[in-house]
């Protein structure tokens, strides 16, 4: 019995270390596992610095979250202008080639050299 509750224990354990690296809660997790169990007498001691200290480290990592979230936001932002700019590109090129009176192929489309344009394939 108590081998099975120490699996049990450990498993929730692992859970818990895997959320908290997952979420970017690795630090703060365990300075409160080492404030409870290695340095208790000294949070007992210094308690509002110790609570001060949790509340920075938490602090950090929901500004880490904000910049990640803003970094995001951006690349969105900048992949749909980069598809505007080509989207504009291709009209240009698709009238300058029917002022210079160049027919469709059998498809309707134009054939024309993109080769000049330098077109990024990053997949987030």
């Amino acid at each position: 019995m108590p081998v099975i509750l120490l699996s049990i224990a450990m498993l929730i354990i692992s859970i818990i270390f895997k959320l908290a690296a997952v979420f970017r809660l690795t630090i703060p997790l365990l300075y409160v596992v080492a404030m409870n169990t290695f340095w208790r007498s000294w949070y007992q001691a210094h308690q509002s610095l110790g609570d001060i200290i949790f509340f920075v480290l938490l602090g950090l990592v929901v500004l880490s979250w904000i910049i990640s979230l803003v970094r995001k936001i951006q690349s969105i932002f900048q992949k749909r202008q980069e598809e505007k700019d080509l989207e504009s590109i291709v009209r240009y090129r698709i009238r300058e080639q029917r002022r210079n009176d160049v027919q469709p192929d059998e498809h309707g489309g134009y054939a024309m050299d993109l080769s000049d344009i330098e077109l990024s394939d990053d997949e987030d």
